[in-house]
């Protein structure tokens, strides 16, 4: 189980990720090939990122039971 202060430390990692995601996913649309590119290869890091923090996220928050 985690703190309330590392859950909310994961939570904030988890969302400056996706942020990241939607500032590359429009980098990907630049004209120039470089940085299109580059967002590209960034954007498939992230994911990785991404996927292990929600999974991270989905077995360290408590459930509220009904």
């Amino acid at each position: 189980m985690l703190t309330k202060q590392d859950l909310e430390r994961l939570e904030a990692a988890q969302q400056a990720v996706d942020l990241a995601q939607q500032a590359l996913s429009e980098l990907y649309k630049a004209e120039n090939v470089l940085l299109a590119e580059h967002a590209y290869e960034s954007m498939d890091n992230l994911g990785k990122i991404n996927q292990k923090l929600q999974r991270l996220l989905a077995l360290t928050t408590p459930k509220k039971l009904k």
